[in-house]
């Protein structure tokens, strides 16, 4: 008698795709293998950075495997199927396979809410209050964010519609508000010149000419002569005469002499 050895059959693979995926993302590695020969397949991973030298996985004894994806970078894995029959082995080493872990990043920015205040006045100060952000990310992922964001400028400087620039993670976005001179508020006033005539007997009118006050305001100060209102007119009160005048709503004051009739000379 003798007896011949049968070489089992090579295994026929399949391999995975490579895959590219984010950090702490699961993934697995996979090969199909098949044989005609009825043997039985076993299977172990190895894994390279890239250069000549590999390593075998631990536990990576199985047709998928399920990397760590924990670490950014690329790992390169193979799998080394052996069909055993009849006490013999052969094996095969299957095509690389690439896991690629890419860090996530933000690839968009837009304004979901615009702030709830978006008229100001010249001067005014941006007041973000609900203001929202989504923001968009390289994994598919949508967030809504409301703080950790850049913008400018935040002191509303000039008339007119305004820019305001977003940053946010080396994304840009912009949203506009409305600024416009905020109305003249008078503070307060005050007589500037005295007029011209300051002596009247009793009974005489109030003769305003050369007065003038200054005006002061949120825009600074100016002087008036027209359009002021002095009370009373009717020089009725012997002795020093207070002579309000008024303007808008505030008010300022001078005396004018008023000599008694007996000391009035003729």
């Amino acid at each position: 008698l003798c007896t011949v050895d049968v070489q089992p059959e090579t295994p026929k693979l399949i391999v995975g795709p490579s895959v590219n995926c984010f950090l702490n993302d699961p993934v697995h590695v996979s090969v199909t293998a098949t044989v005609s020969d009825g043997g039985t397949l076993s299977y172990q991973w190895y894994a390279s950075d890239g250069s000549s030298h590999s390593s075998i996985v631990s536990g990576g004894v199985d047709s998928f495997y399920q990397p760590g994806t924990d670490y950014l970078g690329t790992t390169y894995y193979y799998c080394v199927v052996t069909n055993t029959n009849n006490g013999i082995s052969v094996s095969v080493a299957s095509p690389i396979v690439s896991v690629t872990v890419d860090e996530v990043r933000v690839t968009g920015l837009s304004v979901q809410t615009l702030p709830a205040k978006t008229d100001y006045y010249v001067g005014e100060r941006l007041n973000t209050e609900g203001l929202a952000l989504l923001v968009s990310y390289s994994d598919g992922r949508t967030e809504t964010v409301t703080s950790g964001y850049q913008l400018y400028p935040t002191l509303l400087d000039k008339a007119g519609v305004q820019t305001i620039e977003l940053s946010y993670a080396n994304q840009f976005c912009r949203f506009e508000v409305n600024v416009q001179e905020e109305p003249e508020r008078i503070d307060g006033i005050g007589v500037l010149t005295l007029p011209h005539r300051s002596s009247y007997v009793v009974g005489e009118t109030l003769d305003p000419a050369g007065l003038s006050i200054r005006v002061y305001t949120n825009r600074g100060t100016r002087d008036v002569s027209e359009g002021l209102v002095c009370s009373p007119m009717f020089l009725n009160q012997e002795g020093g005469q207070v002579i309000t005048v008024s303007y808008g709503d505030k008010t300022c004051t001078f005396t004018v002499g008023v000599p008694s009739s007996s000391s009035t000379k003729l």
